[in-house]
């Protein structure tokens, strides 16, 4: 009832612009897991206290290694985390799309980034500060339970993609890697799925050398299963990239 009241007595002193984007806001994070089950009135009630950010194409929306200070969801784009190694190599840990949240939220003092978030494409994200996301937690006990569920999906994709690692042919891995981007950043395009990530990124993920995966590439494109670009390619037949895979 407190956030229904607080967020009406805001809306009055909002124009119809922010109204829209707020009310915009709330029905993206409905349809996000991290917010899922909360009412329309309680989203609107957290894209109110949520802050706005603008990122550019390669921007980093923060460092590996630099304290832990906001939960971020992404509102459109697409943001990848990147783990630096000891010897200098980057690694691809995730790509998350629109309405997956970027950090994943501690309630341990002085946490620190595990990971480099940078966005591949022009995005955009709402950020929370970490105190105050974690009291809202405890008002809306749901977020808390939601964010366990992505914890045990990223656990369970941990898992998986282990095991492509340790049994899997590289053909099989870059195929799983791609249908995981499908779900996550891919996009409806006549020619079928847009996945915006460049071979160098798919190597990252993988492990698979760039050589290697453009020559998977071309050979997949003979198949008419891809249509490679710069710097993405978009998946013709999912159906045959689910077969690779062992999806049916």
């Amino acid at each position: 009832m407190a956030a229904t009241v607080s967020i009406s007595n805001s809306l009055m002193n909002s124009d119809r612009e922010s109204i829209a984007n707020m009310r915009r806001r709330a029905s993206q994070m409905r349809t996000s897991a991290l917010f899922s089950d909360l009412t329309w009135e309680e989203c609107t009630y957290l894209a109110h206290l949520a802050k706005s950010k603008d990122l550019a194409r390669n921007e980093t929306l923060f460092q590996q290694g630099t304290a832990l200070r906001t939960v971020s969801l992404i509102e459109s784009g697409a943001i990848k985390l990147l783990q630096t190694r000891p010897a200098g190599e980057e690694v691809v840990l995730w790509v998350r799309g629109e309405g997956e949240s970027v950090e994943t939220p501690s309630d341990r003092r002085n946490a620190r980034h595990t990971c480099t978030a940078r966005a591949v494409e022009a995005s955009a994200v709402l950020s929370w500060e970490t105190d105050e996301f974690h009291k809202l937690s405890i008002e809306f006990p749901v977020i808390g339970r939601n964010m366990q569920r992505i914890l045990q999906a990223r656990m369970a994709e941990l898992e998986e993609r282990y095991c492509e690692m340790a049994i899997d042919n590289v053909m099989c891995r870059l195929a799983s890697a791609l249908r995981r981007l499908m779900l996550s950043i891919g996009k409806e395009d006549v020619e079928g799925i847009y996945i915006g990530i460049s071979r160098m990124d798919l190597g990252k993920m993988t492990g698979i050398t760039k050589f290697t995966i453009s020559r998977i590439i071309t050979e997949w494109t003979n198949d008419g299963m891809v249509l490679p670009l710069r710097e993405a390619l978009i998946v013709r037949s999912p159906d045959k990239l689910h077969a690779l895979c062992g999806v049916l």
